[in-house]
This record gives structure tokens, sequence and C-alpha cells, in this order.
């Protein structure tokens, strides 16, 4: 009688552990939307889980959307990339990844992305997708932003890798150079200006009688009444196409590394 009540504990163990494994799954998978500013309601944040969730495994890029309503003093693409190595975004080597950013603090946003997701979205795609998510933004129709900006990442994941795209790495010592060179030229530049308006005021000290007569010869000036007349008069209107605001040349992806070694590229702005 023993042995069966032990064997019935034991049953009832195994049942109790494989239960405990096995409920709840989406709870114990890694989420896609942070939203720690507090800018979607439950449904619209388990919506926009859902789509991001989809469209990760999809695409096989892992992304996330963040939003914050406290920068710490930092930039948008700075929260993000602190995010993209606190979280361990991307595939087991940390790439292939696409981060969406929204600062509420600093009214800025930045799309950060990894691996692929910079061979996909390169600067000029960055753009169009930030222009695409700009007017929702800016209305506080954030759900919206974010929809738009998961639609794009799909998008130009469909249509691949452009065929001219090439990555160009920027480091922080090339950022740091140049911008030191550009304060030397400047500086350059305005001494030479000072030297130059300095000898014009010294050889333009001695005085001189000047008059309307040292302009203008006499009788040299007269006027005459003209009159236009306009009949049948006709406006057209016609929109001129502008391009993306960025300018941005086709085919680059411009990448930086983040302060674990890992790199990144990506665009933003304020909004």
């Amino acid at each position: 009688m023993s042995n069966v009540v032990m064997k019935l504990f034991y049953r009832m163990g195994i049942a109790i552990m494989l239960l405990i494994t096995f409920s709840n799954p989406v709870n114990s998978a890694t989420p896609h939307v942070y939203d720690h500013a507090k800018l979607f309601t439950d449904s619209e944040r388990d919506d926009l889980e859902q789509q991001a969730t989809t469209l990760s495994e999809q695409v096989q890029l892992d992304i996330a959307v963040v939003t914050i309503d406290d920068n710490a003093g930092k930039t948008a693409e700075e929260n993000a990339m602190d995010f993209f190595d606190e979280h361990d975004l991307g595939n087991e080597d940390g790439e292939d990844s696409v981060l969406l950013l929204i600062d509420m603090d600093g009214r800025e946003v930045f799309i950060l992305t990894s691996g692929l997701g910079s061979k996909y979205l390169t600067d000029q795609r960055l753009d169009l997708v930030l222009d695409d998510i700009y007017p929702y933004l800016s209305e506080q129709n954030y759900t919206s932003a974010v929809e738009f900006f998961l639609t794009g990442v799909n998008e130009y994941v469909q249509q691949g890798i452009p065929a001219d795209q090439h990555t160009v790495v920027v480091s922080e010592k090339n950022e740091t150079s140049l911008a030191y060179k550009l304060l030397v030229y400047l500086g350059i530049s305005s001494v030479i200006g000072l030297l130059v308006v300095g000898g014009m005021a010294t050889k333009n000290r001695s005085t001189s009688s000047i008059s309307k007569g040292t302009y203008l010869l006499k009788d040299s000036f007269r006027l005459i009444r003209h009159e236009d007349r306009h009949y049948n008069t006709k406006v057209t209107k016609r929109r001129i196409q502008t391009q993306s605001s960025s300018g941005s040349r086709p085919g680059r992806s411009t990448v930086r590394s983040s302060s674990s070694g890992r790199s990144y590229g990506g665009r933003g702005r304020k909004f």
C-alpha cells in the first residue's frame, strides 16, 4: 500500500513540475516593448508587443521599442546604445537587431541598428522611416508612430539589402580629430580676418571729404515714369517634390562602436 502511495505522490510531483515549466510561455519570452514612459494603454502595449514579436520572427531580427521619460542628461542615441548593451539585444553574437527609442524628456527619437539591421536599414532608409513616423510623434499619436516604424522595417527587409550597400565605420577618435581640426581652421580664419580688417582700418584713417558729388555725376540721373498693365493674368500652383530631409547617401550605413565594443548604426531627430 505504501508503494502505491509513493508512486502517486511521485506522479503528482512530476505533473506539478511540468505545469510550472510550461505554463504561461508568453511571459517567459523576452519582451519587445519597454514602455517606461507609459505612452500606451495596456491593450495598445499588448498589441504592439504581438506585432513586434511576430515581425521579429518573420524577418529574423530582434526588434525592440523603448520609451523613456527621464534621459538622465543623455542623448537619445546614448540611451539607445546603453539599452542595447544592457539588455543584450540581438542574436547569440549580439547582432541583427533594430531598436526604436522615444525620449519624452528630450523630445527626441532614435532608431538603432546592428548586424543585418544596419545592412537592411541604411542611413537613407532610416531617414525615410523617421519621415514616416515624425508627424505621429508630433501629434502625440505614439501608437501609430510605432506601427509605422514596424511597417517600415518590414518593408525594407522585404526589399532586401541594397545592391550598393556599404558600411562606413566612424570611431570616436576620428570624430574628435575632425572637431579639433575644424576649431583650428576656424581660429586661423578669425586671426586672418582680424589682421585684414585692422589693416584696412589703418589705411583708411586719413580724412577725406565725401559728398553726393563724389559718386554722382551732374545731370546723370533722370527719373522716367513707366507703367505696365497686365491683362488676362493666370496663376498656376505646382507642388515641388522634395527629398528626405537627411540628404544621406544611398546605400551608406554609418556604424559606430559602443562602450562594450559592439558596433551599431542609427539615425535620430527631435520632434
